[in-house]
C-alpha cells in the first residue's frame, strides 16, 4: 500500500506540470534566469521577490508544517509513523495543487527534495538515519516563508 501511495504521489507531481503563460514581452533576461533554475532544480526567489502561492497551497503547506513541528519522534517506529502522517500531507498538496507557471515550478524546487526525503525515512532502518532526514525534511518546510508568500 506504501508503495502505491508513493506511486500515486510520484505520478500526481508529474502530470501536474506547469503550463507555460509567457507573453512575448518577457525579457530574456527574466526569460533565461527561468531556464536555468528550471535547469538546475533550484529553489530561488522570483527576481529577489517571493513566489506568490494559491491560499491552497499555503494552508497545505501549513499543516505540513504542523506535523512536522508537533511530531516528537524518538523510536524508528515514530519517524515511520511521522513519515506516513508527511506521506498523506504531501498528497493531500499534490492533489489540491492548481497553481501554474513559473511559481508551480518553484513549487516543485521545494517539494520535490521534500518527497525525496521522505520517501527514504519512510525506509529508514536506524533512528540515526530517520532523525538526520526528518531534520532536514523539517528545514525544507521551514524555508517555505522565505521563499512563497
Amino acid at each position: 500500500m506504501k508503495t502505491f501511495l508513493m506511486m500515486l504521489a510520484i505520478g500526481l507531481l508529474m502530470a501536474c506540470q506547469p503550463q507555460s503563460n509567457k507573453s512575448e514581452a518577457t525579457t530574456d533576461t527574466t526569460a533565461t534566469l527561468h531556464e536555468e533554475n528550471e535547469e538546475s532544480g533550484e529553489l530561488t526567489l522570483n527576481n529577489g521577490n517571493r513566489w506568490k502561492a494559491d491560499s491552497i497551497t499555503n494552508i497545505n503547506v501549513s499543516a505540513l508544517s504542523k506535523i512536522i513541528t508537533e511530531q516528537k519522534p524518538a523510536t524508528l517506529e515514530d519517524y515511520h509513523a511521522a513519515a506516513q502522517q508527511l506521506q498523506a500531507g504531501i498528497e493531500k498538496l499534490l492533489m489540491d495543487c492548481r497553481m501554474k507557471g513559473d511559481e508551480h515550478e518553484a513549487l516543485h524546487h521545494w517539494l520535490e527534495p521534500i518527497m525525496e526525503s521522505n520517501g527514504k525515512l519512510a525506509k529508514s532502518t536506524t533512528v540515526e538515519e530517520a532523525s538526520t532526514l526528518y531534520n532536514a525534511e523539517r528545514e525544507r518546510i521551514n524555508i517555505y516563508p522565505q521563499y512563497f508568500e
